[in-house]
């Protein structure tokens, strides 16, 4: 435990703080600024010096965490009372076995934050851990059971997100941007196409132009209408792109009756959910009918997303 008292006598710091992926990176001034406040909540004022990193992994990947303890030691070396800052354990380290590594081994014996007796302090834990010269027995037990627990959250999320992800693939729903299928268009646009580009052999270019798409969205109809004659050639189906264009017609109707699946309706969004997967991949799923548009329609409620946790 960290308290006022504890923080008269010291000089400077370093404070660290991580992410896992370059998509939290906005997290890390947040946590910059949770630790500059929790500081100053017990009285303690002075700048510090600041370092950030975003990646995962251990000692091999850690750089940055590296250069910070060196900075740490260098201060201490320097005759200044130093602590070593970090807003969560978890920031420091999310496996146990890397925590007690990475206090005392980390980048060498003689260059860590232990050896060197400098603690290292977790402000949302309330978490100082011992040093060579001085031991903090309930804080070095408790900091390596937090990081365990916190990882293993993290890892039962993960798991969970997958076996979510393949339960919903295994229900027709894939992940992803829907397929717009333009059903305001009196033209189906994919029908269009592909009789302008593969029966009359028109540019891919200005097949797209003349249906009043670019010539990107062309390239890309092209290389999807190609992958599924290629798959249905391998499973057998020949004539697997025109039951697509088949599918497609049909949910075009659907929505000319009852709105968009894009941005719709609670029912709509279902109708959209649970055709993704066969609109994406026609070889790996049954072609969804009229009946089954209506069924998707009217039963919404079994297949809104679910919520997390569950």
């Amino acid at each position: 435990m960290i308290t006022k008292d504890d923080l008269k006598n010291i000089d400077t710091d370093v404070r660290y703080a991580r992410v896992s992926t370059r998509d939290q990176t906005e997290t890390l001034p947040t946590q910059m600024e949770a630790i500059g406040k929790s500081l100053k909540q017990l009285g303690y004022k002075k700048k510090g010096h600041q370092f950030s990193e975003t990646g995962s992994g251990t000692k091999h990947t850690r750089k940055t965490l590296q250069e910070a303890i060196l900075k740490a030691v260098e201060l201490k070396k320097a005759g200044k009372d130093v602590m070593f800052v970090v807003r969560d354990i978890q920031r420091f380290s999310r496996d146990p076995d890397d925590l007690g590594y990475l206090k005392k081994f980390f980048p060498s014996h003689k260059e860590s934050l232990w050896f060197n007796d400098i603690p290292l302090v977790a402000l949302n834990d309330n978490i100082v851990t011992g040093t060579k010269s001085n031991p903090q027995p309930n804080d070095d037990l408790i900091s390596p059971i937090l990081v365990a627990v916190g990882g293993s959250e993290i890892n039962i999320r993960k798991k969970q997100s997958a076996q979510g992800k393949q339960q919903s693939a295994e229900e027709g729903i894939v992940a992803g941007s829907p397929q717009n299928l333009y059903y305001k268009q009196e033209v189906n646009p994919y029908r269009a196409f592909y009789k302008m580009f593969y029966e009359m052999g028109l540019k891919q270019g200005a097949s797209a132009i003349s249906l009043g798409r670019s010539k990107s969205w062309g390239k890309d109809t092209k290389n999807k209408m190609n992958l599924i004659i290629l798959e249905g050639a391998k499973a057998g189906k020949p004539n697997l792109i025109q039951e697509w264009l088949d599918v497609t017609d049909i949910i075009r109707e659907f929505e000319q009756i009852n709105g968009a699946r894009i941005g719709g309706s609670k029912r709509m969004n279902s109708v959209s959910r649970k055709t993704s997967g066969y609109l994406k991949f026609p070889w790996k799923y049954p072609a969804p009918t009229k009946e089954d548009l209506q069924f998707y329609f009217d039963n919404f409620k079994l297949f809104q997303p679910r919520k997390k946790g569950r």
